[in-house]
C-alpha cells in the first residue's frame, strides 16, 4: 500500500501522520483494519510532544473530518 502513496506529498509533522496516511489509504480504496497494541508507559526521558504537534493535530484532523465527510457511506 506505502508504495501507492507519494509519502513526499504527505504533509504532516508529528502523530497525525499515521491519520494523513490512513485518510489518503482510504480515498484510494484500500480498506483499513484496527490492530490492537499495548502502549507500555515511559519509565525515563523527555517526551516527544509539543505543543506544535497537538495544535498540528486538532487543526489537520478536524479539517480532515469536515473535507472528508462526502466521502462516508
Amino acid at each position: 500500500m506505502l508504495e501507492h502513496i507519494d509519502l513526499a506529498s504527505i504533509n504532516s509533522q508529528g502523530y497525525c501522520f499515521q491519520i494523513e496516511v490512513a485518510l489518503r489509504s482510504s480515498k484510494d480504496g484500500f480498506s483499513i483494519a484496527q490492530v490492537p497494541i499495548t502502549f507500555i508507559e515511559r519509565a525515563g526521558g523527555v517526551s516527544k510532544m509539543s505543543k506544535r504537534i497537538v495544535i498540528e493535530a486538532l487543526w489537520n484532523v478536524t479539517k480532515w473530518g469536515f473535507g472528508t465527510y462526502k466521502y462516508r457511506r
